[in-house]
């Protein structure tokens, strides 16, 4: 059985089903049984929290994912006429495809590794405000881009604990975006080059979510 810790998430949705599918018994770690309710009916559901940060940190860094920050950049275009920018939005980030991280977990699984490790980046790094760009112009809008100013994001993160610890931790998350070197040197950008895993790039994504 393969237990998959964060199974709710963007990427663990991926991940499970890609699992089930694959003919995996699959067990989903979790803190709230509800949000895994409409997960296959096949796995399994063990309530928990994982709170070792430090052993997270060693076991898993996945770069931020394509899929997240989509919805939080364009969720708002539709109604509000303008791409959501957190920060300034100029430095580089390597965002990578949860399904391509999902299919190279996958393919490891299948392979049965032992205490082994691997780097999953995505093909491009690129900035939030350049990404904002490219999903107006996937959009067909006459939009445009509103940001958030890095003060108030470091503001958020600090009293939006008190209120909302999710929405603390977009802010967090958006303020490393901006202010940590999240790039992949370009000959790293290497999912394309591994043989059989796929290199998703943005416009993939956008494509989809429009199909």
């Amino acid at each position: 059985m393969t237990l998959v810790v964060g199974g709710t998430g963007t990427l663990g949705r991926e991940l499970v089903r890609r699992l089930v599918d694959t003919g995996n018994e699959v067990r989903v770690l979790t803190r709230d049984r509800a949000r895994a309710r409409d997960l296959p009916k096949v796995v399994d559901i063990a309530l928990g929290d994982l709170r070792d940060k430090p052993s997270l940190a060693a076991a898993v860094r996945a770069t931020p994912f394509m899929e997240t920050w989509l919805n939080i950049i364009g969720g708002t275009l539709k109604e509000s006429g303008h791409a959501l920018v957190l920060g300034p939005g100029t430095n580089p980030v390597n965002f990578v495809s949860a399904r391509d991280v999902a299919a190279a977990v996958v393919a490891r699984v299948a392979a049965a590794p032992a205490n082994e490790s691997i780097d999953i980046s995505g093909p491009h790094n690129v900035g939030l405000a350049t990404l904002a760009r490219q999903i107006i112009q996937a959009s067909g809008q006459d939009a445009r881009i509103k940001h958030v100013p890095l003060i108030a994001l470091r503001v958020m993160a600090l009293l939006g604990r008190l209120f909302s610890p999710a929405f603390a931790r977009q802010a967090q998350a958006a303020v490393l975006l901006n202010t940590t070197d999240m790039s992949v040197p370009c000959e790293a950008t290497a999912i394309a080059r591994r043989p059989g895993m796929p290199a998703t790039t943005f416009f993939d994504v956008l494509a989809g979510a429009r199909a």
